[in-house]
Protein backbone atom coordinates (compact mmCIF):
# COMPACT_ATOMS: atom_id res chain seq x y z
CA UNK A 1 0.00 0.00 0.00
CA UNK A 2 1.36 3.66 -1.11
CA UNK A 3 1.74 6.32 1.01
CA UNK A 4 -0.28 9.13 1.03
CA UNK A 5 1.21 12.65 0.56
CA UNK A 6 -0.37 15.68 0.11
CA UNK A 7 1.38 17.97 -2.55
CA UNK A 8 0.40 19.83 -5.03
CA UNK A 9 0.43 18.81 -8.60
CA UNK A 10 3.69 20.45 -9.45
CA UNK A 11 4.95 19.45 -6.44
CA UNK A 12 4.36 15.89 -7.97
CA UNK A 13 4.91 16.51 -11.04
CA UNK A 14 8.83 17.86 -10.62
CA UNK A 15 9.29 14.59 -8.10
CA UNK A 16 8.69 12.32 -11.37
CA UNK A 17 10.41 14.50 -13.83
CA UNK A 18 13.43 14.31 -11.39
CA UNK A 19 13.84 10.54 -12.07
CA UNK A 20 13.72 10.97 -15.52
CA UNK A 21 15.37 14.59 -16.20
CA UNK A 22 19.13 16.23 -14.74
CA UNK A 23 17.77 19.51 -12.65
CA UNK A 24 14.76 21.01 -12.00
CA UNK A 25 11.74 21.74 -14.68
CA UNK A 26 12.05 26.00 -13.93
CA UNK A 27 8.49 27.07 -12.81
CA UNK A 28 7.92 28.97 -15.66
CA UNK A 29 7.67 26.05 -18.04
CA UNK A 30 6.20 23.92 -15.57
CA UNK A 31 3.06 26.24 -14.57
CA UNK A 32 2.44 27.05 -17.66
CA UNK A 33 2.54 23.21 -18.98
CA UNK A 34 0.27 22.14 -15.49
CA UNK A 35 -1.78 25.15 -16.53
CA UNK A 36 -2.20 24.90 -20.26
CA UNK A 37 -0.91 28.55 -20.59
CA UNK A 38 0.39 30.13 -23.77
CA UNK A 39 0.31 28.33 -27.41
CA UNK A 40 3.72 26.97 -26.58
CA UNK A 41 3.30 24.92 -23.08
CA UNK A 42 3.53 21.52 -24.13
CA UNK A 43 6.89 22.90 -26.54
CA UNK A 44 8.63 24.53 -23.95
CA UNK A 45 8.21 21.66 -21.87
CA UNK A 46 9.31 19.38 -24.68
CA UNK A 47 12.21 21.30 -25.11
CA UNK A 48 13.48 21.42 -21.53
CA UNK A 49 13.20 17.82 -21.20
CA UNK A 50 14.46 17.12 -24.98
CA UNK A 51 18.03 19.13 -23.63
CA UNK A 52 17.58 17.88 -19.85
CA UNK A 53 17.13 13.85 -20.45
CA UNK A 54 19.56 11.80 -18.19
CA UNK A 55 21.78 9.71 -20.61
CA UNK A 56 20.26 6.21 -19.87
CA UNK A 57 16.67 7.36 -21.19
CA UNK A 58 18.13 9.15 -23.66
CA UNK A 59 19.58 6.49 -25.90
CA UNK A 60 15.74 5.02 -25.85
CA UNK A 61 12.99 7.40 -25.07
CA UNK A 62 11.77 11.02 -26.83
CA UNK A 63 10.61 13.84 -24.64
CA UNK A 64 7.10 13.20 -25.83
CA UNK A 65 7.13 10.14 -24.32
CA UNK A 66 9.04 11.02 -20.66
CA UNK A 67 6.23 13.75 -20.52
CA UNK A 68 3.53 11.41 -21.17
CA UNK A 69 4.71 8.68 -19.08
CA UNK A 70 4.30 11.80 -15.87
CA UNK A 71 0.88 12.54 -16.76
CA UNK A 72 0.27 8.78 -16.52
CA UNK A 73 1.76 8.45 -13.52
CA UNK A 74 0.41 11.34 -11.94
CA UNK A 75 -3.57 10.66 -13.07
CA UNK A 76 -2.95 7.08 -11.93
CA UNK A 77 -2.10 8.11 -8.55
CA UNK A 78 -4.75 10.21 -8.40
CA UNK A 79 -7.48 7.48 -9.54
CA UNK A 80 -6.20 4.57 -7.61
CA UNK A 81 -6.46 6.93 -4.46
CA UNK A 82 -2.69 7.25 -3.48
CA UNK A 83 -2.81 11.04 -3.96
CA UNK A 84 -6.06 13.14 -2.48
CA UNK A 85 -6.50 17.02 -2.60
Amino acid sequence: MCKQIKKTKKQYYQDVFGLMVNGRIPDEILDNYINDIGDDNYSSLDDYVVNNMRGEIMDWSTAIGIIEAVDHIYNEAVSNGNIKF
